[in-house]
């Protein structure tokens, strides 16, 4: 569930000013959830330039993730586990209502 960082600090502000929210933890995903291999692609066509898709095979990667550090290999892990947010408590509590994955280019280019 890709999340956009803007709704997240909109969270922040809504929990915070809510009297319901106190002594709470909420779990926050994205307003979709997504395969992987499609956020991907929705970032992919965002980008200004053009990009190639190179399949790597799942294997191999997770070698070189132990050879490296094992917190990479933890963050593998992850591509192929579902991770889905309940977000419903922050739903009720303060309105959370994130917005769907569409990136767009101006998301890349860096803001003065």
């Amino acid at each position: 569930q890709p999340v956009h960082a803007q709704d997240l600090a909109e969270a922040c502000v809504a929990a915070w000013a809510s009297t319901r929210t106190c002594n709470r933890i909420y779990a926050l995903g994205g307003g979709e959830r997504l395969a992987f291999g499609a956020m991907i692609e929705r970032v992919r066509a965002s980008l200004p330039t053009f990009t190639l898709p190179l399949p790597v095979p799942l294997g191999p990667v997770r070698g070189l993730a132990r050879i490296a550090h094992s917190a990479r290999l933890a963050a593998l892990e992850r591509l192929t586990t579902d991770l889905v947010a309940e977000h419903a408590p922050a739903t009720a509590d303060f309105g959370w209502r994130p917005r769907a994955f569409h990136p767009d280019a101006s998301a890349w280019i860096a803001s003065d």
